[in-house]
């Protein structure tokens, strides 16, 4: 293990280290404290989060984390939106499940914000169940390209509504999300990275 000191602004050097040293995955706690705990980020981790391409595991509920051994995760969720960086999101996680778990489920939240700003509160079931149906082709083809197998969890439904509550559901052990700076169907989930992980049961890695 290669130990560096460095001074200067934590989240940059951290970045620059990352590339410097070409490193596989930054690892980083959250330091959220009493009644601000789900509300906040830190700001170097929220900063890192924006700044570097490399994969960064955080969790805000996660104090400790256990020494990991050969099979550290019994299932993982992974959360895409079907922008264009999905399927490498997709790709990574199908890799990483085939080494790390048993178990694999992938999530998407469909447009229902789209659909809410036509219909306000109320959306047609049809609309629904089209929107739906249209994202599980999408999804299905993903898998396909990458040759994956997963469950498929989709629902008409917000990021912060769906993302957190299907991946306790479904016993995932680590969740992995994509944040590229492109819009897809949502905003991205780069928008709300910061909140699926203070949100989530357990530990994210952000790709």
């Amino acid at each position: 293990m290669e130990e560096s000191i460095v001074h200067g602004d934590p989240a940059g050097e951290i970045v620059a280290v990352a590339n410097r040293v070409d490193v596989d995955m930054v690892a980083l706690p959250t330091h959220g404290y009493g009644m601000f705990r789900r509300f906040a980020l830190g700001s170097v981790t929220t900063k890192v989060l924006h700044d570097t391409e490399t994969p960064v595991l955080t969790g805000t509920h996660v104090p400790e984390l256990t020494p990991l051994d050969s099979e550290p995760y019994k299932g993982i969720a992974c959360a895409i939106d079907l922008d264009p960086h999905s399927e490498e999101t997709l790709w990574w996680t199908s890799k990483f499940s085939e080494a790390y778990a048993d178990d694999l489920v992938v999530i998407h939240a469909a447009p229902a914000g789209a659909l809410s700003a036509v219909y306000r509160e109320w959306v047609p079931p049809d609309t629904r169940t089209q929107v739906i149906d249209q994202a599980r082709v999408e999804i299905d083809r993903l898998l396909k390209k990458v040759d994956c197998q997963a469950q498929v969890v989709i629902d008409a439904a917000g990021p912060l509504d769906l993302i957190p509550s299907a991946t306790e559901q479904n016993y995932a052990d680590i969740l992995v999300i994509g944040r590229s700076q492109h819009a897809g169907l949502l905003p991205g989930l780069r928008a709300h990275a910061g909140a699926i992980i203070r949100e989530s049961p357990c530990p994210v890695i952000s790709i």
